[in-house]
Protein backbone atom coordinates (compact mmCIF):
# COMPACT_ATOMS: atom_id res chain seq x y z
CA UNK A 1 0.00 0.00 0.00
CA UNK A 2 1.22 3.42 -0.85
CA UNK A 3 0.13 6.62 0.68
CA UNK A 4 0.74 9.93 -0.97
CA UNK A 5 0.14 12.28 1.81
CA UNK A 6 -0.52 16.46 0.88
CA UNK A 7 -0.36 19.80 3.11
CA UNK A 8 -2.99 22.32 2.23
CA UNK A 9 -3.60 25.72 3.88
CA UNK A 10 -6.99 27.21 2.35
CA UNK A 11 -8.03 30.55 1.87
CA UNK A 12 -10.22 31.53 4.42
CA UNK A 13 -12.65 32.43 1.93
CA UNK A 14 -12.84 28.61 0.46
CA UNK A 15 -12.90 26.53 3.12
CA UNK A 16 -16.26 24.81 2.52
CA UNK A 17 -15.69 24.66 -1.51
CA UNK A 18 -11.88 23.01 -0.78
CA UNK A 19 -13.75 20.45 1.08
CA UNK A 20 -15.77 19.48 -1.45
CA UNK A 21 -13.11 19.62 -4.11
CA UNK A 22 -10.70 17.52 -2.50
CA UNK A 23 -12.72 14.86 -0.28
CA UNK A 24 -14.34 11.84 -1.07
CA UNK A 25 -16.41 12.88 -3.35
CA UNK A 26 -14.71 15.36 -5.01
CA UNK A 27 -12.56 16.49 -8.04
CA UNK A 28 -9.43 14.56 -7.46
CA UNK A 29 -11.09 11.16 -6.38
CA UNK A 30 -12.87 10.92 -9.85
CA UNK A 31 -9.75 11.39 -11.55
CA UNK A 32 -8.30 9.20 -9.48
CA UNK A 33 -11.09 6.44 -10.04
CA UNK A 34 -10.55 5.62 -13.52
CA UNK A 35 -7.16 4.30 -12.76
CA UNK A 36 -6.46 0.82 -11.54
CA UNK A 37 -4.80 0.49 -8.00
CA UNK A 38 -6.63 3.72 -6.41
CA UNK A 39 -8.12 2.60 -3.30
CA UNK A 40 -9.60 6.14 -2.23
CA UNK A 41 -8.38 9.54 -0.34
CA UNK A 42 -8.91 10.56 3.18
CA UNK A 43 -9.17 14.76 3.93
CA UNK A 44 -8.68 15.52 7.65
CA UNK A 45 -8.54 18.94 8.96
CA UNK A 46 -5.56 20.40 12.00
CA UNK A 47 -7.86 21.03 15.37
CA UNK A 48 -5.61 23.80 16.19
CA UNK A 49 -5.63 25.27 12.53
CA UNK A 50 -9.07 25.01 10.54
CA UNK A 51 -7.29 25.98 7.38
CA UNK A 52 -4.89 23.71 7.52
CA UNK A 53 -5.72 20.08 5.61
CA UNK A 54 -3.89 16.76 4.63
CA UNK A 55 -5.13 14.88 2.13
CA UNK A 56 -3.92 11.04 1.83
CA UNK A 57 -4.04 8.88 -1.31
CA UNK A 58 -3.91 5.92 -1.08
CA UNK A 59 -2.80 3.14 -3.94
CA UNK A 60 -2.12 -0.54 -4.25
CA UNK A 61 1.35 0.23 -6.11
CA UNK A 62 3.64 3.07 -6.90
CA UNK A 63 3.77 1.90 -10.55
CA UNK A 64 -0.15 2.22 -10.46
CA UNK A 65 -0.03 5.62 -9.47
CA UNK A 66 3.12 6.32 -11.50
CA UNK A 67 0.65 5.19 -14.18
CA UNK A 68 -2.36 7.70 -13.22
CA UNK A 69 0.32 10.82 -13.51
CA UNK A 70 1.50 9.77 -17.07
CA UNK A 71 -1.76 8.94 -18.48
CA UNK A 72 -3.88 11.79 -16.26
CA UNK A 73 -1.56 14.53 -16.78
CA UNK A 74 -3.32 17.00 -19.00
CA UNK A 75 -6.52 16.26 -16.38
CA UNK A 76 -3.96 16.37 -13.14
CA UNK A 77 -2.45 19.55 -14.58
CA UNK A 78 -5.95 21.38 -15.15
CA UNK A 79 -7.50 20.12 -11.61
CA UNK A 80 -4.39 21.53 -10.19
CA UNK A 81 -4.56 24.87 -11.98
CA UNK A 82 -8.46 25.16 -11.04
CA UNK A 83 -8.54 24.60 -7.79
CA UNK A 84 -4.99 26.16 -7.07
CA UNK A 85 -7.61 29.74 -6.15
CA UNK A 86 -8.37 28.01 -3.24
CA UNK A 87 -5.03 27.50 -1.53
CA UNK A 88 -2.40 29.62 0.06
CA UNK A 89 0.64 26.71 -0.07
CA UNK A 90 0.38 23.48 -0.78
CA UNK A 91 2.99 20.92 0.01
CA UNK A 92 4.08 17.16 -1.01
CA UNK A 93 4.77 15.59 2.97
CA UNK A 94 5.64 12.78 1.02
CA UNK A 95 5.01 9.26 -0.76
CA UNK A 96 4.66 6.46 2.04
CA UNK A 97 4.80 2.94 1.39
CA UNK A 98 3.47 0.13 4.14
CA UNK A 99 6.01 -2.60 5.36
Amino acid sequence: MVQVIWEFVVRKETLAEFEQAYGPTGSWVRLFEHYPGYCGTELVRDSSNPRRYLTIDSWSTLEERATMLKNGQAEYTRLDRELGVLIESEIEVGVFTSL
